[in-house]
């Protein structure tokens, strides 16, 4: 019981110490990541050998203000984009150094309002 109370006082401890920070955003502000959308996370599994095709549609808006960065001061921003990404992937049994071989190519469409 003494280790579980030990434990309850060393997160709340840890939350207070690093919880109450402000959160800063990576390269200023200016990620290439579009929130909300996948991450290619199981890039590494494969299903069978065939033929695979994957269509992503995405709007994004975005608005930053004026910040520094970099020493300058950067502008501010407005930007809505429609991007389209076109994904097909071969999966064969065959085997290239160590792995199964994988034929893939990708072809991304965008229009930017």
């Amino acid at each position: 019981m003494i280790k579980l109370a030990r434990l309850a006082c060393g997160i709340v401890a840890m939350t207070a110490l690093f919880g109450a920070w402000a959160g800063l955003a990576g390269e200023g502000g200016g990620s290439n990541y579009l929130q909300g959308t996948y991450g290619d996370w199981q890039s590494g599994i494969f299903g069978p050998p065939g033929l695979y095709y994957r269509d992503d549609l995405f709007r994004y808006n975005a608005s930053i203000g004026v910040r520094p960065l970099g020493g300058r001061v950067a502008g501010a921003s407005d930007e809505t984009i429609w991007a389209n990404l076109s994904k097909v992937a071969y999966l064969t049994d065959d085997v290239a150094v160590g792995g199964g071989l994988t034929v893939f190519n990708s072809v991304a469409h965008g229009y930017r309002l």
